[in-house]
């Protein structure tokens, strides 16, 4: 079965807490690797967030949700919450996104991570994780 492809928002409605995310790691490159090892409590960790609905159980992937970076280069992985199939497929199909964290070189992609983070932190009604100064 063919899968339709979503994009995730436009540049101009990523949130400011993940444009703050982005700014940092742009600053310090080599945070970028750190932030992605601890996306939950890494001040610019949020552009790294598993590809899940919020309190969802992990069900629907086994035990194999992951991150952008996770879901596009590893076949076993995927997003997990509604409509996850569809976003799992998108994301492995977006070329913007790398699919390791070590070919992460360019503010753009760090854009790319905050426009699917805010995709779905929208279609979720996730709670963005907050930019800590």
């Amino acid at each position: 079965m063919i899968l339709p492809i979503i994009q995730p928002v436009e540049v101009s409605e990523i949130t400011p807490a993940y444009l703050g995310m982005v700014d940092y790691l742009c600053e310090r490159p080599e945070q970028i690797l750190f932030a992605w090892m601890d996306p939950n409590y890494h001040r610019a960790g949020g552009l790294f967030r598993y590809a899940r609905a919020h309190n969802l159980a992990d069900l629907e992937c086994k035990g194999r949700c992951g991150c952008l970076t996770m879901i596009r280069g590893e076949a076993d992985r995927c997003a997990a919450g509604p409509f996850g199939s569809i976003i799992t497929e998108s994301i492995r199909t977006d070329e913007e996104l790398p699919a390791l964290v070590n070919r992460l070189t360019s503010r753009q992609q760090l854009i790319r991570f905050a426009q699917w983070q805010t995709f779905l932190d929208k279609l979720w009604g996730r709670s963005e994780l907050k930019f800590h100064l």
